[in-house]
């Protein structure tokens, strides 16, 4: 993989891992955090999700998204746009990579 690839063996060990994982755990999904402030919309989402295998994880503001984006890091945040407190989506998703 690293001739074919030209990667460095810091690059190859960690696809390595990583592909190994995958085909221990083959139905394993990630966690996704959806950030809405809207519950109906909250619940509908993480409803349709957790039927798909998927561990959800939601939060009603932005402050409470990014508590939880410390304690756990999510493999895929799904966010509103805007928030009644004037943050958009496009703030939450800078302080996200910040």
């Amino acid at each position: 993989m690293r001739k074919k690839y030209n990667i460095s063996m810091e690059e190859h060990l960690g696809a390595e891992a990583k592909i190994l994982w995958a085909k221990s755990y083959p139905h394993a999904k990630g966690s996704i955090l959806i950030v809405d402030d809207e519950r109906s919309i909250l619940a509908s989402l993480s409803l349709h999700l957790k039927k798909h295998g998927y561990d959800v994880v939601t939060a009603e503001s932005v402050e409470k998204a990014m508590e939880l984006i410390g304690q756990n890091p999510p493999a895929l945040i799904l966010s509103d746009l805007m928030f009644p407190d004037g943050v958009t989506g496009l703030d939450f998703y800078q302080k996200v990579r910040n």
